[in-house]
């Protein structure tokens, strides 16, 4: 049977200093793995630009029905590069990988001034209004298919289909193994 140590994952993998958990209800476990996957996506997406952001990972169980991850888009995330990821636990471990795929997209997109906002009443795709908040948020709800059809929409259901498979098949994904007993469990399944 293989011997662990007691959760001194910081030889073999730290969390990166850009990242932290809020709250007590992450699990150790839940922590390495969601960091190493954000942190391989933002690799992928932005390079060395994800050292310069702040992110800070909320558990949150009560997001709007049928989302299981979102990025707040405040005055922080656009102008300092703060944000405020909020995440429902609920989700399976791979489902949440496909989420946190989507959702680091749109802090890409706003890091390269992609999407963004002059005054949070009308979103901007690379300097065009394309819809204001207002209707962004009914479509959210009412017309899903208009909703992805946003290119930035577009972008992170792209990513959502094919980051989370990048990551599985990855050196920082392999490295997971041997952390801690439940990490294996849970990497063994995916």
């Amino acid at each position: 049977m293989k011997k662990y140590k007691p959760l001194l994952y910081e030889n073999t993998f730290s969390i990166p200093s850009y990242m932290r958990f809020a709250g007590s209800k992450f699990k150790p476990y839940e922590q390495l793995l969601f960091a190493s996957a954000i942190d391989f996506y933002l690799e992928h997406l932005i390079g060395s630009k994800r050292h310069s952001i702040k992110l800070r990972i909320i558990p949150k169980d009560n997001l709007m029905k049928g989302t299981f991850a979102n990025v707040l888009l405040t005055a922080e995330a656009m102008n300092n590069h703060i944000f405020d990821l909020n995440i429902n636990r609920n989700a399976g471990t791979k489902a949440m990988l496909h989420y946190l795929a989507h959702e680091i997209t749109h802090v890409a997109q706003i890091v390269n001034k992609d999407l963004s906002t002059q005054d949070f009443k009308v979103l901007q795709w690379k300097g065009s209004d394309i819809v204001s908040n207002k209707e962004y948020s009914k479509l959210r709800q009412k017309d899903i298919d208009a909703y992805f059809a946003f290119p930035h929409e577009k972008e992170a259901e792209e990513n959502f289909k094919h980051l989370p498979e990048l990551y599985l098949k990855s050196k920082e994904f392999k490295n997971l193994k041997g952390i801690d007993p439940t990490l294996d469990l849970i990497v063994g399944t995916l």
